[in-house]
């Protein structure tokens, strides 16, 4: 699919441009935990992170980088509950002098999640900035090195998935079974790696030496279309529509396939 297609397909979510802004009550509720902890999980190596403000669990699985050593990768797309907890500063009581320190995004004027799902589906609608910006206040509340990963990482994630060419519906949400919208994050078969959503469902931005990229394709792509080799460069048409001069840094108006994961080089320091 073309950037031009991408944009003109994103058209009917808007208004004049501008979306109504529906926040939903469990935004300003989010429950009060207790301080990080950090759980084992069934795959060997990996490890769950919860956050204050958050009720649910971050899991990540080791991959293999390209010098050999073992980082960690996100076993999904950040989902919006977890971005709320940021975008929103629902940990407030909880926030600590490093995770204060993150510029955090302009709270959107517009229905970002464009109507598709909120809890539990991932974020989208969101600029390589705010993705950035979010990785780097998980790194600060979960005491791990938490960041975008680098495109040459996602492409050895990819092939670590072993994604089976024949069998990608089993694993993706695109346009041929999901046209219209993305759907909660893990609903797919888990990938070799135990990640899910790999391919399809939310776009993935990562890092690149000059320009980030996204990467996976997305729901509104075809099946042959996701996959590791599929990569998106950002385009202007992404924010076409936004009618603030100057346009958000943080919100693509016409970006709903723009999600991320998260890496992290290391575990979290026991206790923290």
């Amino acid at each position: 699919m073309t950037m031009k297609s991408h944009s003109n397909a994103l058209r009917a979510d808007s208004v004049g441009g501008v979306l109504l802004l529906v926040l939903s009550a469990h935004l300003f509720g989010a429950a009060q935990s207790a301080a990080p902890v950090v759980a084992p999980s069934t795959a060997s190596g990996a490890f769950k992170v919860s956050l204050q403000g958050w009720t649910g669990e971050l899991e990540f699985v080791p991959f293999t980088a390209a010098d050999g050593s073992t980082k960690f990768v996100s076993t999904i797309e950040i989902p919006w509950d977890l971005f709320d907890v940021f975008v929103f500063a629902l940990d407030d009581k909880f926030a600590t002098d490093a995770s204060k320190a993150v510029t955090k995004p302009t709270k959107p004027y517009v229905a970002a999640d464009r109507g598709f799902g909120h809890k539990g589906f991932p974020a989208i609608s969101l600029s390589h900035k705010a993705a950035t910006q979010c990785a780097a206040w998980i790194a600060a509340k979960a005491s791990i090195d938490a960041r975008l990963p680098t495109d040459a990482e996602w492409k050895l994630i990819c092939a670590q998935a072993k994604i089976p060419a024949d069998a990608i519906e089993e694993f993706a949400w695109t346009n041929e079974n999901s046209p219209d919208t993305t759907h909660k994050c893990g609903k797919k078969k888990a990938d070799a790696l135990g990640c899910f959503d790999l391919y399809g469902n939310a776009g993935e931005w990562v890092n690149d030496a000059k320009n980030p990229r996204m990467m996976g394709g997305s729901f509104q792509d075809a099946r042959t279309a996701v996959g590791c080799a599929s990569e998106l460069t950002p385009s202007e048409d992404w924010n076409s529509s936004d009618p603030q001069f100057p346009k958000s840094i943080w919100w693509l108006a016409d970006g709903p396939f723009c999600g991320f994961r998260v890496v992290s080089d290391s575990v979290p320091v026991k206790g923290t």
